[in-house]
């Protein structure tokens, strides 16, 4: 997918005219991932983890943050990577110990 991102710098020409001159440049970036993967892959991770809480299941936890470690990835967002290990052994830590 091409995105297609249009940069305008107006200057001033500094010919005695004083004529406005107008410069466009175009940028393309490429992006082999389609754009509604991140969310896709971020909410649905997201949602599976609010049900596995809810209903004591740590299988569709684990899936659930493979599905938000996988966004992490397609969005090559180390934070959130970190962030959502971190969260995910803590609940791991904390289901041991209640049970």
């Amino acid at each position: 997918m091409r995105i297609a991102h249009t940069i305008q710098d107006a200057a001033q020409s500094a010919g005695p005219a004083g004529e406005e001159a107008s410069r466009a440049a175009t940028i393309l970036l490429t992006d082999p991932l389609p754009l509604w993967l991140f969310p896709a892959l971020f909410l649905g991770g997201l949602l599976l983890q609010a049900v596995a809480l809810f209903l004591h299941r740590r299988l569709w936890l684990a899936a659930g943050a493979g599905l938000v470690l996988a966004a992490a990835a397609v969005d090559r967002d180390l934070t959130l990577a970190v962030g959502q290990t971190l969260a995910f052994i803590g609940l791991l830590l904390y289901g041991r110990r209640k049970s």
